[in-house]
């Protein structure tokens, strides 16, 4: 008798994929902490600062309390300064 021989299957040659290669950490995010320099304050310092320009609009608070609306412009112009050290600071990371 002449059985047939079982056919050797031949493998299914997939060419694998290659694998992306890591990406090399920047200095930036080797520095997570400095790739935002404030990120907790700086929204709240807006928000702050919003409220404090909202409270100024009217020239009411100077009338009503004068040291407290100064207390305000310094508050104001404390943020900004905070908040431009802080764009600085980003910038010279490569923000």
């Amino acid at each position: 008798m002449n059985a047939a021989k079982p056919q050797k299957l031949r493998p299914h040659h997939h060419q694998p994929r290659p694998r992306p290669l890591p990406k090399p950490a920047s200095s930036a995010t080797k520095n997570s902490a400095n790739s935002n320099p404030c990120p907790r304050r700086s929204p709240l310092s807006k928000s702050e600062q919003a409220a404090i320009h909202a409270e100024l609009a009217d020239g009411s608070l100077y009338a009503r309390d004068n040291a407290l609306a100064l207390q305000r412009t310094q508050r104001a112009a404390d943020i900004d300064a905070e908040l431009m050290a802080a764009l600085e600071r980003w910038e010279l990371l490569g923000g």
